[in-house]
C-alpha cells in the first residue's frame, strides 16, 4: 500500500518510510489505520503485553527530508496533559532513530463521527453526542490547550455511544504559517457541530456575528443551540401556562448565556410556534433584564415584559450587542474560565 506522494508503503505487516524500513522493538504492525498531514496510523499489537494499539508514526512534511521534531514533542506533551476517558490515551513515544518518531495510542473500538452521521440519526442521538463533545472541548480549552483539528473524522462514536477525540494538535503545526490557530479552532468546532444538527439550516437560531466568537466559548454557543433545537424538536405536545413559562425562560437563559444568537429569529420561531404574545414580551424582557445585569454588574429580580415592537426590537438588539462585545472584551482581555462570566 503506497502513502500519499509515495512517502510510505506498507507490504507484508512491514512498513517504508522514504524506502527505510521503520521497525520498533516492542510492536507488531498489523494494518493501516490511516493518515493525514502529519503522519500515518497503524493497528499493532504490543507484543509484551498482547495489547492491541494504534501507533501514529511522524512523517516529513512536503520537501522535507525528515519530519519536524518540535511538531512531534510539542503533539504528545500537549496529549499527556489530558486525561480524559473521552480522549484517546497516549502509552508510550520515542524516536526510532534521530530522524524518526512514534507514539502508542489507545486503539478505540466504533465509528468516526462521519461514519456514525450518515446512519441517518435522530435528534436525541445527535444532541447527545453535542453535548458530549462540546463539554469535553471546554475541558480541553480550560487547559489552555486547543485541538487544531476537530473535525468528523477525528471523533470516534464508542460500541456504547460515547465520544473519542482523537488526533490532537497535528494540524496547528501542520498547516500554512499565514492560517490563525484561534480562528481555526473556533470554525472547525463549529462546522462540525453544525453537521451535528442540520435543523439549524431551517431555524437559523444563529447570529452571523458567530464569527467573532472567541474560539473556547464557540463549544458553550454549540451547547445552547443543541438545547434549542432539541427542545423545538422534542416539544411537539400542547403546554400549558406553566410549560409555555418553563419554555420561554430556557430560551432565554440560553440565548444571554452565549450571546451570538439573532433575535429576530427567535422572535420569528415563536410566532409561527403560534405563542400568544404575552410569552414573547416576557421572553424579550428577560433578555433584556439579563443583558443589563451583565453589563452593569447589578442584579435586579423584577423582570419587565417588553413588548413586539420596532423600537423596542431596535433597543434589545442594541442592547444584546452590546453585551455580545463586552462578552468577547471579558474572554480575551480577562481571560476568564467561561463560567465566571
Amino acid at each position: 500500500m503506497l502513502g500519499e506522494d509515495r512517502l510510505y508503503e506498507f507490504k507484508e505487516g512491514k512498513l517504508y518510510i522514504s524506502n527505510k524500513e521503520i521497525y520498533l522493538l516492542k510492536y507488531k504492525f498489523i494494518k493501516i489505520l490511516g493518515n493525514g498531514a502529519s503522519g500515518v496510523v497503524l493497528k499493532g499489537i504490543d507484543t509484551l503485553t498482547d495489547r492491541e494499539v494504534a501507533i501514529k508514526i511522524w512523517l516529513p512534511r512536503k520537501n522535507c527530508k525528515y519530519p519536524d521534531k518540535t511538531r512531534f514533542l510539542e503533539e504528545i506533551k500537549k496529549v499527556s496533559k489530558l486525561n480524559s476517558s473521552r480522549i484517546v490515551q497516549l502509552y508510550d513515544a520515542n524516536y526510532i532513530d534521530e530522524n524518526y518518531f512514534y507514539a502508542v495510542f489507545e486503539l478505540v473500538d466504533g465509528k468516526t463521527l462521519k461514519e456514525w452521521l450518515s446512519e441517518g440519526k435522530g435528534i436525541d442521538d445527535r444532541y447527545k453526542i453535542t453535548c458530549l463533545i462540546c463539554e469535553e472541548m471546554e475541558l480541553v480549552h480550560d487547559k489552555k490547550i486547543y485541538h487544531g483539528d476537530l473535525h468528523t473524522k477525528n471523533i470516534m462514536i464508542t460500541d456504547n455511544d460515547d465520544i473519542k477525540l482523537l488526533d490532537f494538535n497535528t494540524s496547528i503545526f501542520a498547516r500554512r504559517k499565514q492560517d490563525d490557530p484561534h480562528k481555526r479552532e473556533g470554525k472547525l468546532i463549529l462546522e462540525t457541530g453544525l453537521k451535528l444538527l442540520p435543523e439549524e439550516n431551517e431555524y437559523k437560531f444563529l447570529d452571523e456575528k458567530i464569527s467573532e466568537c472567541p474560539p473556547v466559548c464557540v463549544p458553550k454557543v454549540l451547547l445552547s443551540l443543541a438545547q434549542m433545537i432539541w427542545k423545538a424538536e422534542t416539544c411537539t405536545s400542547e403546554l400549558d401556562d406553566y410549560g409555555k413559562n418553563l419554555f420561554i425562560f430556557s430560551f432565554g437563559e440560553y440565548i444571554t448565556k452565549a450571546p451570538f444568537f439573532n433575535l429576530n429569529s427567535i422572535v420569528k420561531y415563536f410566532v409561527r410556534c403560534n405563542y400568544e404574545n404575552k410569552y414573547i414580551y416576557l421572553l424579550l424582557g428577560y433578555i433584556s433584564h439579563v443583558c443589563k445585569e451583565k453589563l452593569n454588574r447589578q442584579y435586579n429580580l423584577n423582570i419587565e415584559p417588553l413588548k413586539l415592537n420596532e423600537n423596542n426590537m431596535s433597543e434589545l438588539i442594541r442592547v444584546y450587542n452590546e453585551w455580545r462585545i463586552e462578552f468577547i472584551k471579558r474572554i480575551e482581555e480577562v481571560n476568564l474560565p467561561y463560567s465566571n462570566l
